[in-house]
């Protein structure tokens, strides 16, 4: 994507992600004159989680037991990972480095792409002899192709990931990690209240957790490739001069530009739930689910699919939709 590109792709971006997947208020009001919707639950189907999806995966926890010791160190600890955790150590690796470098051409984003793609426990199989030759030439292809496309300077984490600093990853994992320990409710208001950049880390972190996990086509991992690249603080001001007809454009476009390629269920799993690859609850959030809720909550299904959750919600925060930046309009079970 040129820069003039990914200028408009910004723009555009901006512009769709605070109204992204609002609610059809007519069919609200037509619901809300029928029932007391103060505490009637949504309507809408129960959201399943797609196969795709991958759940429960170490992936972080596992790259931080390596990226936190000293250079000399994380080689020992390294070898004795199972195949596929080598495997997925270098493709968050590789994954990490769409945040690190936002000044990535088109190129280099397409090798760092495929590379991850082609990153599988096999290569580290040497069980057998004609196995373990062929993946050593494609090491050896892949090597040559980042001399090409990379400076020296750069070279050390796309041939050497054991050696090179990893501070700043180690930063952007542990508190993600961390934000994870609580419930899923909890989740949203901390992210909520976070400085705004710690908020864009959050969210390019998750993106990360699914480029290098989930069962993904290409259209698909080139997409979160382009949110990687063009998230910012930017995204989450508030554009005071947008008229309705604007929002309501750039809505539409940016709602098929995801439903293109995405499915409504790995869309709420990747770009709007916070970590449901590692589902936590406490005892409200089990009380409460899939009957009435109380409070307000997410929308799911419901409002994607053009019906009505309840009208009666009138807790005023920003922490649903597209990367939590939607108002929260309707009472809906997620789980």
């Amino acid at each position: 994507m040129n820069r003039k590109n990914n200028s408009a792709f910004l723009t555009l971006f901006v512009i769709g992600l605070f109204s992204l997947f609002t609610i059809n208020i007519s069919a609200q009001n037509k619901v809300s004159a029928k029932t007391d919707t103060a505490t009637k639950p949504c309507s809408g189907e129960k959201f399943v989680m797609p196969a795709s999806i991958a759940l429960g995966n170490e992936i972080f926890s596992d790259y931080l037991k390596v990226a936190t010791l000293p250079k000399d160190k994380r080689g020992e600890v390294f070898r004795k990972f199972s195949n596929e955790q080598k495997a997925s150590f270098i493709k968050v690796n590789l994954a990490l480095q769409f945040i690190k470098r936002l000044n990535m051409t088109q190129e280099q984003r397409e090798f760092v792409l495929d590379v991850i793609s082609k990153v599988s426990a096999d290569i580290y199989d040497k069980s057998d002899a004609e196995k373990a030759r062929l993946n050593e030439q494609n090491s050896l292809e892949i090597e040559n192709r980042a001399l090409g496309l990379f400076a020296h300077k750069e070279l050390g984490d796309f041939i050497e990931p054991l050696m090179t600093d990893k501070n700043e990853e180690v930063a952007l994992l542990q508190n993600y990690e961390n934000l994870l320990k609580n419930a899923m409710k909890a989740r949203k208001k901390l992210v909520r209240e976070m400085p705004i950049n710690d908020r864009v880390n959050i969210w390019k972190t998750q993106l990360v957790y699914h480029l290098t996990t989930a069962r993904l086509s290409k259209a698909q991992s080139e997409l979160i490739v382009d949110f990687l690249m063009t998230l910012s603080p930017i995204t989450f001001e508030h554009l005071v001069n947008e008229t309705k007809e604007e929002s309501a454009k750039a809505t539409e476009i940016l709602d098929k530009k995801i439903q293109s390629v995405f499915s409504k269920a790995e869309s709420f799993a990747i770009f709007e739930e916070l970590g449901i690859q590692k589902i936590v609850t406490d005892t409200i959030e089990t009380n409460l689910a899939p009957g009435p809720f109380t409070e307000c909550d997410c929308r799911w299904y419901c409002g994607l699919r053009g019906g009505s959750c309840g009208s009666g919600c009138n807790i005023q925060v920003r922490d649903c939709g597209t990367f939590g930046d939607d108002w929260c309009t309707g009472k809906c079970p997620i789980y």
